[in-house]
């Protein structure tokens, strides 16, 4: 956001950024700390909240007209925190790649578990959770990019003080202080093996997915929300039966979470009933 607002700031694009309506809090607040604007497509709406790739290149026309200046990023979740949905990433960064817009792909719920190609899906920035997918304590992210926009995130202090001429030259502007270091980086180090191995597994986690999510709606009064066929082990189910047990329940929205660690199912969220979500941790680490 960084990088690309200065980008704007120098009249290359507007500071407007098109998001996905389903991305995380941090792409907002990114975008604000940098005089950014967030612009967003929108979703199909219940049940599904689909995005189409479709609707990007709209959003992005509706910029330039109102603008006279193309958005200065384009960002999509690759999948996104509240329904596991895979977002359109290679067809919408086809269209970046049409217009010269800088893409981004945040895989904080994908990077470390469903293969990814950066030259494929034409990724200019791939942004990483080592704690949400990579098997590793946090906190802990990670920024890749190719080599010619390595130059402009990754720039180095150029300015000398005035009356010391001190200056900075092997220091990031990106990066304060020691950054991230102990034990977060080296969890991050040690698992690497192991998730390199785990990503070549998807098919055979994704197999898991679909059957899980059957034998949850064949239960009853169940229902996934989300894209179907589903493509990622984050589900999101509407559970009316676990509600109606609630409005009666001695312990109300908690039995649920409560009954579930008695058998040795950790994760949900504690008091809530109406819907599950995030079973993500549970079924894929087990």
């Amino acid at each position: 956001m960084h990088t690309v607002s200065k980008l704007a700031k120098e009249g290359l694009y507007t500071n407007k950024v098109i998001s996905d309506p389903l991305c995380h809090y941090s792409t907002n607040i990114g975008a604000e700390m940098n005089d950014l604007k967030v612009v967003e497509p929108p979703h199909s709406g219940y049940p599904e909240y689909n995005v189409d790739a479709n609707a990007f290149a709209d959003k992005i026309e509706e910029v330039k007209s109102q603008d006279g200046k193309l958005p200065a990023l384009v960002m999509v979740t690759h999948a996104d925190p509240y329904y596991g949905n895979i977002q359109p990433v290679k067809e919408v960064g086809k269209i970046c790649r049409d217009y010269e817009i800088p893409f981004m792909v945040n895989a904080a719920y994908t990077g470390g578990v469903i293969p990814i190609d950066m030259k494929d899906i034409n990724a200019d920035f791939l942004t990483l959770s080592a704690h949400k997918s990579m098997a590793s304590l946090g906190p802990l992210g990670y920024v890749v990019t190719n080599y010619e926009w390595s130059k402009k995130i990754f720039e180095k202090s150029k300015q000398k003080t005035e009356w010391s001429g001190r200056a900075f030259g092997k220091k990031l502007l990106s990066v304060f202080g020691c950054s991230v270091g102990g034990i977060p980086l080296v969890s991050s180090m040690l698992s690497f093996p192991y998730v390199k191995e785990r990503v070549s597994r998807w098919d055979e986690e994704e197999k898991k997915s679909s059957w899980f999510i059957k034998e949850m709606e064949d239960i009853g009064e169940m229902m996934l929300i989300g894209q179907r066929p589903h493509k990622h082990h984050l589900f999101h189910f509407e559970t009316p039966v676990f509600w109606g047990i609630s409005k009666d329940h001695k312990r109300k929205g908690f039995f649920l979470a409560e009954e579930m660690i008695k058998r040795g199912i950790v994760g949900l969220h504690r008091g809530l009933t109406k819907h599950i979500r995030e079973f993500r941790i549970t079924l894929f680490f087990t």
